[in-house]
């Protein structure tokens, strides 16, 4: 079962510093958006939302020798 939400974050291609805050709702990334672009004159900011996620769940070990035999 999956209990993940989608969530929004602000992205600007001219800023320092990576997103770090995750939006609840398409509307409070919104008014971010635009307070943003209030302080940053020039900039662009972008409401952005996840669409999917992906995450490896398992390491598999491939052995290239025969058990049996001493590694050294």
């Amino acid at each position: 079962m999956n209990n993940r939400q989608a969530f929004w974050i602000v992205w600007s291609p001219t800023g320092p510093t990576n997103p770090s805050r995750r939006h609840e709702s398409a509307s409070d990334a919104e008014r971010e958006s635009v307070r943003l672009a209030r302080t940053h004159a020039g900039s662009e900011f972008y409401v952005m939302k996840s669409e999917s996620v992906a995450k490896r769940t398992d390491v598999s070990v491939e052995y290239l020798r025969d058990e049996s035999e001493m590694p050294f």
